[in-house]
């Protein structure tokens, strides 16, 4: 792979993690009057700006990309697209809209989307793991796939954001967070029952690493096959209403794929977070709808990891584990093998990053830049 793109990420990351550290030196855990929330916000705002400016100005980021491009393209030169005056939602069609009218460039276009979903993304996270939190979202490629996945990671960015407020019992903010949210992509309507579900879900630290090994034994076996050729075939309306429906025209017979190392460090690290967050002493009552969302989502990529169609609709949950990650450094003390942990955490991700990299992961590189 070529050193511009390692220099492009990893100088990204390295630049945005940084600027997390600096944002959590301004917050003093314990005392509100101390924290300098204003530099906080401008810290913020840097970063968004920083992703947002690099996911604008590449080129060729995906398949998805492509269509996006030509659809702005044809709105742009041509006066019309049946994608975005049609299909698309209201706040990223209107986005497209106006920066057509005004006859500019794409990259403005992607460049409004990804701020908009990145703001929303770095608001849902607590400062005091922001920086952790951001070097996970590069290496566990989220970073990637919010460039490719435009519309859907600026839903699941809201729908993340949301979550706080499950805990506060607010179920208008709630509910308003997943309004915004299908402004960008409908399929973010799915989780507005979880506000109901996350709550009640159980509290018993065994239940959560029990769910996830079971469901993953039966994903491994041919059983699950049956299943998601039956949720495939069902839910043809469903897709149609989520936008999907063209993946049924590209769908395969399904087969037990081949899994590489890739997918059980998934698993694994998956493992983790369920047993690390409810099996520690702290008292992290507002992480329990975060942890339940999550292990719905664990559960469901277990079962049903090879589906297009299911994966599209799921990977929204996923976007919590990030955050997940990064609290379990603070739960796990420093003594010898929590040390061994986080070393083993850092240095394995810093190794999925570039094996991403050099796989073309997402479609993310060589690192292009806009022509």
């Amino acid at each position: 792979m070529e050193l511009s793109t390692y220099i492009v990420y990893f100088g990204l990351m390295i630049f945005v993690v940084t600027l997390g550290v600096l944002a959590q030196k301004q917050y003093i855990w314990g005392d509100k009057l101390r924290t300098n929330k204003r530099q906080i916000a401008y810290m913020l705002l840097a970063m968004a700006v920083s992703l947002a400016f690099v996911s604008a100005i590449r080129f060729q980021v995906g398949v998805d990309w492509e269509g996006y491009v030509e659809s702005y393209n044809n709105l742009r030169f041509l006066g019309s697209d049946r994608s975005i005056l049609e299909v698309w939602e209201f706040g990223f069609s209107m986005i497209n809209r106006f920066f057509s009218y005004l006859d500019m460039g794409y990259q403005w276009m992607f460049f409004v989307v990804a701020i908009v979903g990145w703001l929303a993304y770095l608001k849902a996270i607590p400062v005091l793991v922001l920086p952790l939190a951001l070097y996970f979202t590069f290496t566990g490629e989220v970073y990637f796939w919010s460039n490719n996945a435009v519309r859907q990671f600026v839903a699941a960015a809201f729908l993340l954001y949301s979550f706080q407020f499950i805990y506060e019992r607010n179920i208008i903010k709630y509910s308003l967070s997943i309004f915004i949210g299908t402004l960008f992509h409908i399929s973010v309507i799915l989780f507005l029952p979880l506000y109901y579900v996350c709550a009640k879900f159980p509290k018993n630290k065994y239940f959560y690493p029990i769910v996830v090994v079971s469901s993953f034994i039966i994903g491994q076996t041919k059983i699950y096959i049956t299943l998601l050729s039956f949720v495939e075939s069902q839910f043809l309306n469903l897709a149609s209403f989520l936008g999907y429906a063209g993946y049924f025209s590209r769908l395969q017979d399904v087969q037990l794929p081949e899994a590489g190392l890739g997918f059980y460090w998934i698993v694994l690290t998956n493992l983790i977070v369920v047993i690390v967050i409810p099996w520690s002493k702290s008292k992290l009552l507002p992480l329990h709808p975060y942890l339940a969302a999550f292990t719905i989502g664990v559960v469901l990529f277990n079962l049903l990891y090879v589906s297009h169609f299911v994966g599209r609709i799921t990977s929204s949950l996923l976007i919590f584990k990030p955050m997940l990650l990064a609290y379990t450094f603070k739960l796990v003390p420093n003594h010898a093998l929590g040390l061994w942990y986080k070393g083993f955490l850092i240095f394995g991700y810093c190794l999925i990053l570039i094996t991403a990299i050099e796989k073309g992961s997402h479609q993310c590189c060589p690192y292009n830049w806009m022509l």
